[in-house]
């Protein structure tokens, strides 16, 4: 039971708890009594209940509710992976992932000074490169389907950071180069760079979005 679910319907026990138990009395016509009884009689398969304000609205809250749960669109949450190292590189696999579309993403912030220079498409990935006012500058980024193993380079080994919740591999080797590595429930994602700043990697990663 989701969080939102919960929520929902404690807020809606809430509302109908506070109403009075019975609609106001109200005076009809005999014969409008003879009509509706009969209209309900029917409506009910032949039986008729006298229904309390309450129930009739707690019988709404619950749809309500109900409508909540089921519309809400469920989020892809981050998937656990295998790190595996050897002596000359790493790897990277998510567990027991299905396959999935590399459809692209957005990129929300990209560092002064960068500009997109090239982006590649295949059935199989998405890629996307930044390059800056120095020739040596560039930010590459992948993503891949989830089901798709990622091989680095682990000349100076690898280790798992937090960011924006999400566990992610670090890697580095000569020259100041750096890798990252992380997944959001749909597509693998590789970002490398020699000459950005970990804070600065680490607000483009919070930035980027799947399609």
């Amino acid at each position: 039971m989701s969080a939102l679910y919960k929520a929902s319907r404690i807020s809606n026990e809430r509302w109908v708890n506070s109403l009075p138990d019975e609609f106001e009395k109200v005076t009809f016509s005999k014969k409008h009594e003879r009509k509706m009884n009969v209209l309900f009689s029917r409506m009910r398969g032949g039986s008729y209940h006298r229904l309390s304000r309450r129930a009739v609205i707690a019988l709404i809250a619950a749809i309500v509710t109900l409508l909540i749960a089921t519309s809400v669109t469920a989020v892809p949450k981050p998937q656990k992976f295998k790190l595996e190292q050897f002596s000359d590189h790493g790897t990277y696999a998510v567990i027991n992932a299905k396959r999935t579309e590399a459809d692209g993403f957005t990129l929300g912030y990209i560092p002064d000074g960068y500009e997109l220079s090239k982006t590649e498409k295949s059935s199989g990935y998405y890629f996307e490169e930044y390059k800056g006012i120095e020739d040596d500058d560039y930010i590459y980024i992948k993503q891949l389907s989830l089901n798709d193993e990622f091989g680095f380079d682990n000349e100076h080994g690898c280790e798992t950071v937090m960011i924006n919740g999400v566990k992610t591999v670090h890697y580095s080797y000569t020259d100041g180069y750096n890798g990252y590595i992380w997944n959001d429930g749909r597509n693998v994602y590789c970002l490398s760079t020699d000459s950005l700043s970990h804070d600065e990697v680490i607000k483009i990663i919070k930035s980027i979005k799947s399609k």
